[in-house]
């Protein structure tokens, strides 16, 4: 997410800025802001475009070489990366303990050596640990962009013994496959898509056809220096992409809907800001944010991590901007006295040596690796030994391990659900009764599944099935999901069967896909009774770390008129 080029540019700073600030307000805003996101996707095109653009003229003036290009990533990247591991890991034995600090110990074992994007995509389990509590889930973008500066060298030392024409028609061709097989994991493998590197490519390589445009296209030249072309450009660009941030939802992206963000990107780079829009890029403030943006994106998500953990709840609008404010100042300490210093080992006022650069490299890499395989490794369990109504924290930890582990058992492909990066579970069994018991067929997402589990333990008697797949609305009409299908076509097919269930028992998370129109279909039409729970609420923060935070401390709940107190 960082690089520089021979020819400095202001504009440049300030679309980092843009960037960087419509990731921060996406993660401590996110109703405001859906589409923020797109700000790693932009950081990516401007990378791809400054070290396309440094890769390239080393290559063809022949003095590239691997030594000069690690060694100028290592002091860019290293320095501020880990100086944030280092700071995330005191804060997550801080507020961590059991399944999260195990968690994080593989996220930082894996953030160290920039596959952190794998750890992720391994660790997306339906029901792991929260997003919300992986202070380092942010790295994964770091780590694709190492994976794709291993290999773009060796690319473009073939793209330099093409004719021009060909250097441009093969980068379009690496856009176009990268874009396609994104499309293709989404519809079955949404994780890899978001993660992984293939689908990513095509923007990195977005920013470096625009460099490598800008250098053998003269004819775009002379267009650039004309600000009645470049202006309607920049606007529509611009607009583009702030239209975006409130329109994008996530919702099939990365795929074809990655590459319109990418190009008005790389149209702003191929052109550099003139006239009226000079002002919104190029100003102090604007060049001072992208200049830090590198330490604000790794600052500002643990920072939100640990304040959402050590609160016990998630943020408020004015402790969002505070933690932005609190994030830039941050993030100007890490630019001055640890990105600078480290950058230049001659010509500046502050030099650091390779060989410096080395012992700190291996210092760091040696301490945060034992910390890291130590908390990856651990059994531990909740430290705490409050007591809370004759029932210790251990207690009650090992009974939720064990409704963990028995919805986890419900919730597979053998016992009737589907995830969304299955497409071929079995439901044959699912719609079986049973002659003289009371049948009843618990129908929807994976919430339905939890709800499964709990009638079976209330009916122990009854023949309770299970019909879920994971975020669908199981209905006669069709929605664009695509693990969605299958089911939907058994159930076309199973439609009688449904209907000799004494009851049906639909449940769904109401509070993100609640769709009556939707729902009418299927009730008008099957002809058991039929109930709906409703929605429930969502904890903000992990169960046990409420808990946990409670014993010890006196909490009032206000209830009515009165209050609860627990201590």
């Amino acid at each position: 997410m960082t690089g520089h080029s021979s020819t400095y540019r202001k504009d440049i700073d300030g679309l980092r800025a843009l960037a960087v600030l419509s990731v921060m307000v996406f993660h401590f805003f996110p109703s405001f802001l859906p589409g923020g996101f797109l700000g790693v996707d932009i950081f990516f095109v401007i990378s791809g475009f400054l070290i396309t653009g440094i890769l390239y003229d080393q290559r063809k003036a022949g003095t590239f070489t691997y030594r000069g290009f690690y060694e100028r990533r290592i002091r860019r990247l290293l320095p501020a990366l880990f100086t944030t591991l280092a700071l995330s890991t005191i804060g997550a034995f801080i507020f961590f303990d059991g399944e999260e600090l195990r968690d994080f110990g593989g996220s930082l074992l894996t953030a160290i050596f920039g596959l952190s994007n794998f750890f992720f995509y391994f660790e997306a389990d339906y029901f792991g640990v929260q997003a919300s509590s992986r202070p380092l889930l942010h790295t994964w973008t770091l780590a694709v962009e190492e994976q794709f500066y291993l290999l773009w060298p060796l690319l473009l030392w073939l793209l330099v013994k093409l004719p021009v024409l060909g250097r441009a028609l093969l980068i379009i061709g690496l856009i176009a496959i990268s874009t396609a097989i994104g499309e293709y994991q989404l519809r079955g493998n949404a994780e890899a898509a978001f993660y992984l590197l293939p689908a990513r490519v095509g923007e990195l390589a977005m920013g470096g056809l625009a460099a490598v445009m800008m250098r053998e296209f003269q004819v775009l030249n002379p267009l650039g220096q004309k600000t009645i072309f470049v202006f309607p450009l920049h606007f529509a660009s611009l607009a583009f992409l702030f239209w975006a941030f409130f329109a994008y939802d996530g919702e099939g992206f990365p795929g074809l809907l990655a590459l319109p963000p990418a190009i008005a990107t790389a149209l702003v780079l191929l052109f550099p800001i003139k006239g009226p829009f000079a002002a919104f890029l190029t100003n102090p403030a604007a060049r001072w944010i992208g200049l830090i943006s590198y330490s604000a994106y790794l600052i500002h998500w643990p920072l939100l991590v640990f304040y959402e953990a050590w609160q016990l709840r998630s943020i408020t609008p004015v402790e969002g901007l505070f933690l932005i404010a609190a994030t830039l100042g941050l993030a100007s300490l890490f630019y001055l006295f640890i990105e600078q210093p480290f950058r230049y080992k001659t010509g500046a006022p502050r030099k650091i040596s390779n060989r410096a650069v080395g012992v700190f490299a291996s210092v760091s890499i040696l301490a945060l690796s034992t910390i890291a395989v130590t908390a990856w490794t651990s059994q531990s369990s909740p430290s705490a030994n409050h007591q809370v109504d004759g029932f210790s924290l251990q207690e009650i930890e090992a009974n939720r391990q064990a409704a963990f582990d028995e919805r986890l058992k419900l919730v597979d492909a053998k016992n009737c659900h589907q995830f969304s990066h299955e497409a071929d579970t079995d439901f044959s069994h699912c719609l079986t009764t049973q002659p003289g018991k009371d049948n009843i067929l618990v129908f929807g997402s994976s919430f339905a599944a939890g709800d499964g589990l709990m009638l079976k333990a209330a009916y122990p008697h009854a023949n309770i099935q299970t019909l879920t797949v994971q975020g669908c609305l199981l209905t006669r009409r069709r929605t664009a999901k695509a693990h969605c299908p299958p089911v939907y076509d058994f159930i076309e097919r199973n439609f009688d069967n449904i209907s000799k269930f004494d009851m049906i028992v639909i449940s769904s998370n109401w509070l993100e896909i609640f769709r009556p129109e939707l729902l009418r279909p299927f009730i008008d039409e099957v002809d058991a009774p039929i109930i709906i729970l409703g929605p429930r609420g969502k904890l903000n923060a992990n169960s046990m770390q409420v808990w946990k935070g409670w014993t010890g401390r006196a909490i009032t709940m206000p209830v009515k008129n009165s209050s609860i107190k627990m201590s």
